[in-house]
């Protein structure tokens, strides 16, 4: 899964980063530049816990970290830090950068709505499930079917010989 989590996440992200450019032009150039850093590590669904934990070389311009974030949320946060930047007199170095996409990036998910847990006699009693037994119920019947009717076939064939 975290090939594929990585593999399609990239492209994915590069899409979205291209659509945010698109969007808007004056913070293209930061939202591509500042995108192209965590390119290497980012999936469709998150892996791990957020950190703020990063290695970043100024020479060479290398970003680590030790968790994969997921394309949708650190665009956002891409998206923020360039317009953050924007409106500054003085313009943040790619490690401020880096820093503040980290700290933006949501670290957990938001719900106004409580968790509901049913108890067992709920869910055996839930139209849902009871269409979803139903459904098992039919098609085991109809694989019972099935091969019945290829028996009778073979019976069939071999008594016409």
């Amino acid at each position: 899964m975290s090939n594929y989590n990585l593999d399609r996440g990239q492209d994915l992200y590069f899409a979205q980063l291209n659509d945010l450019s698109s969007s808007y032009p004056e913070l293209a150039e930061d939202i591509m530049k500042l995108g192209a850093l965590f390119g290497f590590n980012v999936g469709v669904m998150q892996e791990k816990a957020p950190s703020k934990d990063f290695n970043f070389d100024d020479e060479t311009c290398m970003l680590s970290y030790d968790w994969t974030p997921s394309y949708k949320k650190l665009s956002m946060a891409i998206l923020n830090v360039a317009t953050q930047n924007s409106k500054l007199e003085e313009k943040m170095s790619y490690r401020q950068m880096i820093e503040q996409v980290f700290s933006s990036y949501p670290k957990h998910l938001q719900s106004n709505t409580s968790t509901i847990v049913k108890t067992e006699d709920e869910i055996v009693n839930d139209s849902s499930y009871q269409e979803i037994l139903n459904t098992a119920k039919l098609h085991s019947i109809l694989l019972k079917l099935m091969k019945l009717m290829a028996w009778l076939m073979m019976i069939l064939i071999f008594l016409r010989i």
